[in-house]
């Protein structure tokens, strides 16, 4: 009997140093994988999120159906023709329908995909312990993205939903959509949250500036039709004092002329898959 006693004595001794250990045993955040609950923690993960958001403007499609829908959506304007019978013939000769897909559904999905980053962005870079001036760059750079993002979304379809936070997915089928004075009003709102946070230069080519914010902010006006506002927003750009005419129109588009002073903003590729 009293060996009995003895191993029941020594295995409750085991359940309780067992589950002693449970609660660290439970709480153990994997490694192979980012999580909500690590992540992010520092800089250098808010700056991946940013690099997240960027990244959605850089896509083999991006000189063709795509975002910004250069290149071949010349053949939908004076500027060029489309042979055919596909999306772009089709915005030409104003027969594109929502069954056409293409840059149709395209620029809605990538659109929204930019926005919902930026709107992740804005809400993590609160959990992560910045200087105030560190963290009034990223915020400012996530809000000219955002601002990009409506931008093309109001030229291309009007009024569009206006999603300024994370939402669920019921909510998702029930918002609806903006008039597009509402939606210029975003697009501006958000390009002025980045004038008032962008430095003229930035510390890597390709990325936000006070110039880039100007200039996509005159672009909005120059698709409003409000001309008086474009030329106060040229004035504000040349007194920069970076940015001038490049020599040769030819030579804009030869490599060892990238990122020449003409340029405003533009999207870096490297050689390889994306190129």
């Amino acid at each position: 009997m009293k060996q009995l006693k003895n191993i029941h004595y020594s295995f409750l001794l085991i359940l309780l140093i067992s589950f002693s250990g449970c609660d660290d045993f439970l709480n153990f955040l994997p490694e192979d994988k980012i999580t909500s609950a690590s992540f992010p923690e520092n800089e250098e993960d808010i700056k991946l999120l940013l690099n997240g958001v960027y990244g959605q403007l850089r896509e083999t499609d991006v000189y063709n159906q795509g975002f910004y829908g250069f290149g071949v959506l010349d053949g939908a304007t004076p500027n060029a023709y489309n042979w055919g019978n596909g999306p772009i013939a089709k915005a030409g000769n104003g027969s594109l329908s929502s069954g056409d897909g293409g840059m149709l559904t395209f620029r809605w999905k990538k659109g929204y995909t930019i926005i919902a980053n930026a709107n992740n962005l804005l809400k993590e870079i609160e959990k992560v312990e910045l200087p105030a001036e560190t963290k009034e760059l990223y915020v400012g750079k996530a809000h000219f993205l955002r601002g990009l993002a409506y931008s093309v979304l109001v030229e291309s379809y009007g009024g569009v939903p206006l999603i300024l936070e994370a939402i669920s997915t019921e909510e998702a089928r029930t918002i609806s959509r903006a008039s597009a004075e509402e939606t210029w009003k975003q697009v501006h709102d958000d390009y002025d949250r980045a004038i008032a946070r962008l430095k003229p230069t930035a510390p890597e080519v390709g990325r936000a500036t006070l110039g880039a914010a100007y200039g996509m902010k005159m672009r909005a006006y120059l698709y409003q039709g409000k001309y008086e506002e474009v030329l106060q927003m040229a004035e504000k750009i040349d007194e920069l004092g970076i940015y001038g005419l490049f020599h040769s129109y030819e030579g804009l588009f030869a490599a060892e002329n990238e990122n020449n002073k003409e340029v405003l903003f533009d999207i870096q590729y490297m050689e390889g898959e994306n190129s």
